[in-house]
């Protein structure tokens, strides 16, 4: 497994993660906006179906989605570039692995 985790830390990605300024900073504050994209979405969303907002049609909150959607690969493609930053930190940390769980049986009721 560590020359799996040496690799992934030692790509273009998390050599950038560790030396570039400012760019750990600025991905966690595109992680906590694509966060509160898909959130606020899913919350609207699932309010409407539980009969909250009647006056507003489902398909109108349902024209949300693509958000959600954008929200969803923010979120995505940062997790991945705090990943290869320092992989170590993540590949033994069961709270990650319980992350990454519930993220897949999200995804799996969206479907």
């Amino acid at each position: 497994m560590d020359p799996f985790l040496n690799w992934i830390r030692a790509t273009p990605i998390g050599e950038a993660m560790r030396e570039t300024p400012g760019l750990f900073p600025a991905t966690e504050m595109a992680h906590f906006i694509g966060l509160s994209l898909l959130i606020s979405v899913m919350t609207v969303v699932d309010l409407r179906i539980l009969g909250v907002f009647r006056q507003t049609s489902y398909a109108s909150v349902l024209k949300l989605l693509p958000l959600a959607v954008i929200g969803f690969a923010i979120n995505l493609t940062s997790g991945v570039m705090f990943i290869a930053a320092n992989p170590f930190l993540y590949s033994d940390n069961p709270a990650f692995f319980a992350k990454l769980t519930v993220i897949l049986l999200g995804g799996l009721n969206a479907i």
